[in-house]
C-alpha cells in the first residue's frame, strides 16, 4: 500500500504525459496551413508583384500559437482545474493483488481489475495507468518509499496489464 497526494505539477506533467502522442497531429496540421499559406503567398507574388502582411502575419501566428496554447494555456488549466477541485490535493490510498488495483480515500473508493487498464506511461516523476474507458489514474513516484519500490510497482503493472493500443 501505498499514500498518494497529486499536487499542481503532478497534474500538468499528467496531462503532458498523456498528450504527448496528439502533439504530433497539431504540428502537422500547422504544417500543411503553413503550406498552404505559402503557396497563397506566392501565388499573391506571382500576379500582384507583393506580398500582403496579414499573410506573413499569419504564417508567424500558427506556430506562436501552437507554442503558447501547449506551454502556457494548457499548463494554466490544469492548476486552475486542480485548485477548483479541492478533493484532488486530498490524499488517498493505493492498493494491489493479484485480481485488483484500488484507489481509496476519504470521498471516493474505486476498484479496478488488472484487465480494465490499457497501458501505463512513465516519466520521471509519476507513472498514468490508463483505463480502456479513457480515465487515467496517477501515481507519483514520491510515494514510493524509494527507487527500487517504484521500479517494482512498475514490473508488477506490466506483468498484470495487456498493453492495448485502441
Amino acid at each position: 500500500m501505498i499514500c498518494v497526494q497529486l499536487t499542481e505539477e503532478d497534474t500538468v506533467s499528467a496531462h503532458r504525459l498523456r498528450t504527448r502522442g496528439t502533439w504530433i497531429v497539431s504540428a502537422l496540421i500547422v504544417i500543411v496551413s503553413e503550406a498552404a499559406v505559402i503557396w497563397i503567398a506566392y501565388q499573391q507574388y506571382q500576379h500582384r508583384g507583393h506580398l500582403y502582411p496579414d499573410i506573413l502575419m499569419l504564417m508567424v501566428a500558427l506556430p506562436i500559437w501552437l507554442i503558447m496554447l501547449r506551454y502556457v494555456y494548457e499548463p494554466w488549466r490544469m492548476r486552475r482545474s486542480f485548485r477548483n477541485s479541492p478533493a484532488s490535493a486530498a490524499p488517498y490510498n493505493v492498493t494491489w493483488d493479484d485480481t485488483y488495483l484500488r484507489f481509496d480515500g476519504t470521498d471516493f473508493s474505486r476498484r479496478h481489475r488488472w484487465n480494465e487498464f490499457r497501458n501505463l506511461r512513465e516519466n520521471s516523476n509519476l507513472f498514468i495507468l490508463s483505463l480502456v474507458n479513457g480515465s487515467i489514474h496517477v501515481v507519483p513516484k514520491r510515494s514510493f518509499a524509494g527507487a527500487d519500490d517504484a521500479a517494482h510497482f512498475r514490473e508488477l503493472v506490466r506483468e498484470k496489464i495487456v498493453t492495448r493500443t485502441a
